[in-house]
This record gives structure tokens, C-alpha cells and sequence, in this order.
């Protein structure tokens, strides 16, 4: 024949074309003059072409954030290999993005973007041109784990109350996930799972002048962010308030108009322990039985009962005063009753007459 029958394919004596083709080749006419010992016949024109069979069963699966796997079945013996190309559009914008050897039949693209759908197609060619494609298949890529959430911030209220907020950076959170720990290292408490788009929380029931931290991270549909960083903050202190307040010696009895008794006021917080610094206000209930300085120095003026105060912060403490003047003719000894700084009523006497 003229020209030359493709590779792997020969003419025999019986003008029969046999043979196993080696490669593809383009369609083209050949022309082929059988003889006999009569002589020459007429030439036959023969159109041949040696196709490849095309790839079949393209899949695209094990999806990742940003890569896909390719499987296909190769279904030619004399490729000399595969051309990949890919789309985000099914029917259009499609460009080569991989060139592969003879018998390949699985790939993996790579630098995808997550949360992206992708379509594939891919034919075989061979040294004739290309077989038909397989495909298009497609799969989207897994999406990306949220944002980390930052500028976390906390703020002590209360002594047995802190507040948070932070910044969220995500705009498919399905919510937060807040933790706290005693020293910021050790183990970490699941505080509240928050709805999404939730910036602030209320974290309560804590204990008084302590050390709490915390941290946050965001959960979405590619799974978790990052944690943030590791915030500290100390609850405050608990207000000392004066709650009572007082007076010795609470009890005095005086027999000596004129007579002077130095009284002492303290003052006490709510969890009765004394409170320095205090300034005390004193009065005398009945100026007309006994009066009382700034100091607390009480001068009796007359007989009668009376009540001295000290006044702070709105709160009162009292000393009970008695002044009793016995007869003159009466002889024998007064009794002045005070207390001491133990609490004991203490019986102090003068002699008159």
C-alpha cells in the first residue's frame, strides 16, 4: 500500500490487513494495487484510522480543604498519556491543568480553595490525537475551619462576677467555645458553648479576689479555629463595710456630778474584724445629765440617765451613763460601775460623807 499502513498493522499475500496497531493514526486513504500472475488489478483506495478508546468512570471524592483525588479507567493500551483539565463552571471556563504519562489512572489536584466546587474532564491522547473525555464529574473541596477570634477582653464587675468580650472574625461560626482555667496552663472548663455571632459572656458565681483565665475558640463547618490567646483577670475585692460599732466602757455609773469618764469607740466590718482610720462623732443623748468632747470625754452635769454615742458611716454604738448623787448625811462608799476593755462590768468606789 501507499503510503505506509500505520504501525502494527501489515497487508498479506492475500491482500488482508492484519495486525495489532501500535499507536493512533489520523484518518488517511491508502492505496492499495493487488496482483495475480495475470498481472496488476485496478488500485483500492482504503480509509483508515486508528483510534484510542476513551478513558470511562471519571470520579472526583476524598475531599480536603484544598485538594481533590481523581479516579478514572484507562481503557487503551497505546496512550501516551492524559490530559486533565478542570473548571469551576460546568460548561464553560475550562483550562488544562495537568499533563500525565501512558496508564495513569488517579491524580491528585492540589492548592484548591476550600468550600469550592470543581469540575473535571480528561481524554487520553495518543501520537494519531486525543480520544473523547470523560466527564465532567465534580466535588467541592472541604470549607475552612472559621477565624480565630481575638481582642478577648475581660473586665471584673463584681467580686464574684467577670465579663468577656471578644471579636468575632468568622461569618459562618456555628458558635464559640469558652473555656477558663485557675492558673492558665492546667486544665481547662467548657464554660458555655455560645450561639454564633455571640461577642460577649457573663461568666458569674466566682469567688472574691481570684485569679481566672480564659480562652475561646470558634467551631464551623471546616471544624475549629484556633484558640485565642489566653486572657487573666482577677475578681475583685469584697468592700469592707463598718456594721457595728463599739463603745467601752458601755455601762457607767457615777455618783460625782462633775465627774469625767474617757469612753473608746471601734468599728468593725461585716466580718467583724476592727477597721482603723475611723473618725467618730460622739453626742450626749441629754446634754442636761452629761455632755461629751469631740474626744469622747464625758463631763456629768446632773443626776439622771443618759445614752453617750459614737456615730461613723451612718452606724451608732452607745454607752449607757447613771449619775445618782446620794444624800449628804448618807455615809459610806459610791459605786461607779464601768466596763473594762475585756467586756467586764467593773465596780470602782470613792468614798463620801
Amino acid at each position: 500500500p501507499s503510503p505506509a499502513l500505520p504501525a502494527g498493522l501489515s497487508l498479506s499475500s492475500a491482500c488482508v490487513i492484519t495486525g495489532t496497531p501500535t499507536g493512533t493514526a489520523a484518518a488517511a486513504d491508502y492505496d492499495i494495487t493487488p496482483s495475480n500472475s495475470g498481472g496488476s488489478q485496478a488500485a483500492v483506495t482504503i480509509n483508515i484510522a486508528v483510534n484510542l478508546d476513551d478513558p470511562t468512570g471519571l470520579s472526583v471524592g476524598s475531599p480536603a480543604q484544598t485538594t481533590l483525588d481523581l479516579s478514572w479507567t484507562d481503557n487503551s493500551g497505546n496512550e501516551t498519556g492524559f490530559h486533565v483539565e478542570r473548571s469551576q463552571n460546568a460548561s464553560s471556563g475550562w483550562s488544562e491543568t495537568s499533563v500525565l504519562g501512558p496508564n495513569v489512572t488517579a491524580h491528585r489536584d492540589t492548592d484548591l480553595t476550600p468550600g469550592t466546587t470543581y469540575y473535571y474532564k480528561l481524554r487520553a491522547k495518543g501520537s494519531g490525537g486525543y480520544s473523547s473525555y470523560a466527564g465532567p464529574a465534580s466535588a467541592p473541596t472541604d470549607p475552612a475551619p472559621p477565624s480565630v477570634p481575638t481582642e478577648l477582653r475581660a473586665s471584673s464587675v463584681s467580686p464574684t462576677q467577670i465579663d468577656l468580650s471578644w471579636s468575632d472574625n468568622s461569618e459562618d461560626e456555628f458558635g464559640f467555645f469558652l473555656e477558663r482555667s485557675s492558673d492558665g496552663s492546667g486544665q481547662w472548663i467548657l464554660l458555655s458553648f455560645t450561639e454564633p455571632n455571640t461577642t460577649t459572656y457573663s461568666d458569674s458565681d466566682l469567688e472574691p479576689s481570684t485569679d481566672y483565665f480564659y480562652r475561646l475558640k470558634a467551631e464551623g463547618p471546616g471544624g475549629f479555629s484556633p484558640y485565642s490567646s489566653v486572657l487573666g483577670t482577677r475578681t475583685a475585692d469584697i468592700p469592707l463595710v463598718l456594721t457595728r460599732i463599739a463603745v467601752a466602757p458601755d455601762t457607767v455609773l457615777s455618783t460625782t456630778v462633775g465627774d469625767q469618764v474617757q469612753l473608746q469607740a471601734a468599728g468593725f466590718d461585716q466580718f467583724d474584724v476592727a477597721m482603723p482610720g475611723l473618725v467618730f462623732t460622739w453626742e450626749a443623748a441629754d446634754p442636761a445629765v452629761s455632755t461629751v468632747s469631740d474626744e469622747g470625754l464625758v463631763t456629768t452635769v446632773s443626776e439622771g440617765r443618759t445614752e453617750v454615742s459614737a456615730q461613723a458611716e451612718g452606724v451608732r454604738g452607745e454607752a449607757s451613763l447613771f449619775v445618782h448623787v446620794p444624800d449628804e448625811e448618807y455615809a459610806g462608799e459610791a459605786l461607779k460601775v464601768v466596763t473594762d476593755q475585756t467586756g467586764e462590768s467593773v465596780i470602782l468606789t470613792e468614798s463620801f460623807g
